[in-house]
């Protein structure tokens, strides 16, 4: 038929639905299929379609999907989900999965068993693993095409240099850890004070051993939520819940709120505050209210200001000396961070280049700015604090 396929014997349908953000409820499948789950936007389709399955007696359905270069989407979702029951973390015997990924997903150029483990059927078909070599090979030479090759053929989360990217995020979340103990740490505050309407952030940080530890908070307006759902395609009540994100106001930011917190974390990490960076946009009297008991500072938002810390920041990161918990919504801004170079080849993170929220990665490089002018590190991972 021209709308779906149908099984005469059984009096089954098999029928194709166009995806929607809201129109996908009590559809009632007996067995859904989903797939290239990783271009989703979020898990709405997926969800409606189990929750539409109360009265199906062996629930069935069928998720595929190869990597895609962003980090946040339903797929890998259900890949952590996936790998939580296969080790034993999470018991769901009604769970079943198949996960395709390379151990190593650094040596792509020489290694062969890379696409091996990614793409098995191409040890049964000689003209797959033929075409998957030549396609090594063009990405090795094309850079352009390194990006498409590595998540679709490699499995690999990957974005590439002709992006402007400015960290890979796969060595971001190897800097991912589930605890980070503040008590007793002297810390450097960075805020981000954006329109009364748009996110802000505040940021800590902290040296130990010549690693960076930080944790960092954003802010949103509580009455624009949906709509920065929608446009964002970012899912803010999940991390309003876990505590990573705070809504406030109606539809703009009630600075009070962000004043009170920076105010407030001395108490709640039980730490000391050094100082406070701040760029003057929208920060003037907020920076004032803080100046009568921290040593709040003025970050000139320029290249050759800004790109000592952003170099810092990249280096820690690269060479997993940067520590932070679990937090999906700040690895979402390192995503969205794209770069920029002056003249002299000074690079910076910029907002009009990125390509969505930023503000998180802004305000951990504010206060990364305070702690590289307190604390020299040097190549041998010595510190020396002045």
């Amino acid at each position: 038929m021209r709308d779906y396929i149908e099984f005469s014997l059984l009096d089954s349908k098999y029928i194709p639905l166009n995806y929607s953000n809201s129109r996908m409820d009590g559809k009632l499948p007996n067995v859904f299929l989903a797939d290239e789950v990783g271009a989703l936007p979020n898990s709405y389709a997926i969800e409606a379609m189990r929750s539409g399955q109360p009265n199906i007696l062996n629930k069935l359905g069928c998720i595929i999907s190869t990597k895609y270069p962003n980090a946040n989407n339903p797929f890998e979702d259900e890949v952590n989900y996936a790998k939580k029951v296969l080790d034993g973390v999470q018991d769901d015997e009604t769970a079943f999965s198949l996960l395709y990924e390379p151990d190593d997903t650094e040596n792509w150029v020489p290694d062969d068993m890379i696409l091996k483990h990614a793409n098995p059927v191409a040890l049964e078909i000689p003209e797959i693993w033929e075409d998957l070599i030549k396609k090594r090979a063009r990405a090795i030479t094309v850079e352009s095409a390194r990006e498409n090759f590595l998540t679709k053929h490699c499995n690999i989360i990957y974005q590439g240099a002709g992006t402007e990217s400015f960290i890979d995020i796969k060595d971001l979340q190897n800097c991912r850890v589930n605890k980070i103990d503040w008590a007793g740490r002297e810390v450097y505050v960075g805020v981000d004070l954006s329109m009364s309407n748009d996110n802000t952030a505040v940021a800590i940080c902290a040296e130990e051993d010549g690693k960076i530890l930080t944790d960092v908070i954003c802010f949103i307006p509580e009455g624009r939520i949906d709509e920065k759902n929608k446009f964002e395609k970012i899912d803010y009540r999940r991390f309003i819940n876990d505590r990573k994100c705070i809504a406030c106001d109606n539809k703009t930011i009630d600075y009070g709120v962000v004043e009170d917190f920076v105010f407030k974390i001395e108490e709640k990490y039980n730490v000391t505050v050094k100082a406070i960076g701040f760029d003057r946009y929208n920060a003037i009297s907020s920076a004032q209210k803080w100046n009568q008991k921290y040593n709040t500072v003025e970050i000139r938002q320029h290249s050759d200001t800004l790109h000592p810390p952003t170099k810092l920041l990249s280096e820690k990161i690269t060479n997993e000396e940067f520590e932070y918990e679990n937090n999906t919504l700040f690895e979402i801004n390192f995503e969205n961070a794209r770069c920029t170079y002056d003249t002299n080849m000074n690079r910076y993170v910029t907002k009009k280049k990125s390509s969505g929220k930023v503000d998180m990665v802004i305000a951990l490089i504010n206060a990364i700015y305070l702690l590289q002018q307190d604390i020299i590190f040097d190549d041998s991972g010595w510190t020396v604090q002045y």
